[in-house]
């Protein structure tokens, strides 16, 4: 596996944009990222913890799960933020703001300091443009 402080990383935010619901978050979202989904178990987002080295990016995009079968659907991230509650260790030095950006994708810069244990953020996604969903990963530098 390649030295994670040595590249970016990439997180993918895959919906089922046909089934998912409230109460039915978990089963319809799959986090995965370039470093293999770092403690992920399926079809469980807050399980989901991704490695970033220091002063290294994390970038995120939102994907439509079966694109082909659903051409129309869209996903966007409206929002990435820390928990501000129970937020834990501070890894993020910046993050693009998703309302300024229409590409799709929201960009953090991480700390150029080592920074022990996991930041609990939340990712806020839009589906068809209308219903709003939130998700709870992590993340932590190795």
């Amino acid at each position: 596996m390649a030295n994670v402080k040595k590249r970016n990383t990439y997180v993918y935010v895959v919906v089922d944009t046909k089934n998912i619901k409230v109460g039915d978050i978990d089963a319809n979202v799959d986090l995965s990222d370039n470093w293999g989904g770092s403690y992920t178990i399926p079809n469980d987002p807050e399980s989901f913890s991704s490695k970033i080295g220091m002063g290294k990016n994390i970038t995120w995009c939102a994907i439509v799960k079966d694109a082909k079968k659903n051409p129309k659907d869209t996903v966007t991230i409206n929002k990435i933020s820390r928990k501000s509650d129970n937020g834990g260790a501070k890894i993020l030095k910046q993050i693009s703001d998703p309302t300024l950006d229409q590409s799709g994708v929201v960009i953090g810069k991480a700390k150029n300091s080592k920074v022990v244990g996991e930041e609990n953020y939340y990712i806020i996604i839009e589906v068809n443009g209308k219903d709003k969903y939130t998700i709870d990963p992590k993340m932590r530098m190795p």
